[in-house]
């Protein structure tokens, strides 16, 4: 009787744990199942993350684009976010700002500037390969640059009537004002390329920039 009971508690305890190793098989199996399902999926909504196309079954990464890209224009992209970050340092420094307002008027002056050569802003950032978002952001640093040179582009009447008179600027009959109106305009915006190159130069010089890749 003993040993019947014996063997019976000895085939329950067998049992036991071969449906214990079948659950431990079971939930294993599950979670590599799921795993796969997860990375599967992931794998398809990340895939313009990795992937830039598909050409005959055969993938070209997002990395390789990146690549062309850099061996094109890298060190002209590079100077530009250089350029760009001592900017925007500098105006934060100074308490310089510029306002959404400030750049959606910049905004709708490209836009009349790009209209009135019969075309549309979303064509002209189509056609440079430029995202809405990134055009706002190089407006508002160029904006920020300007209000930090501001003071260095004044004109007054002297220069402009040596201005007409150097290059022999004919100007009719009671279009005087906006004549000079006209000269004011240009002589402005080239005082203030030249004080937004020579500002930059002078930024550049005194940053500590260390660059790491070579293009």
């Amino acid at each position: 009787m003993e040993h019947e009971h014996h063997e019976g508690g000895a085939h329950h305890v067998a049992h036991h744990k071969e449906k214990e190793f079948t659950l431990r098989i079971g939930r294993k199996t599950a979670l590599v199942v799921a795993a796969v399902i997860v990375v599967g999926s992931l794998g398809y909504y990340l895939k313009d993350i990795f992937v830039a196309a598909k050409v005959d079954g055969r993938f070209i990464s997002r990395f390789d684009v990146i690549r062309e890209l850099e061996s094109v224009s890298g060190k002209q992209a590079l100077e530009s976010l250089i350029t760009q970050k001592l900017i925007r340092a500098e105006a934060k420094q100074k308490g310089v700002t510029v306002s959404d307002d400030e750049v959606n008027a910049e905004m709708a002056k490209v836009e009349e500037q790009v209209k009135a050569q019969g075309g549309t802003l979303e064509q002209a950032l189509s056609a440079q390969g430029m995202k809405l978002d990134t055009l706002k952001k190089q407006l508002r640093t160029q904006k920020l640059l300007e209000k930090l040179v501001t003071g260095t582009t004044e004109v007054n009447s002297e220069e402009i009537a040596q201005f007409i008179k150097d290059n022999n600027v004919a100007i009719p009959n009671g279009q005087e004002e906006a004549y000079n109106q006209l000269v004011k305009s240009q002589l402005i915006q080239q005082r203030l390329n030249t004080a937004k190159t020579a500002f930059v130069n002078d930024l550049r010089a005194k940053a500590s920039v260390s660059i790491y890749t070579k293009y």
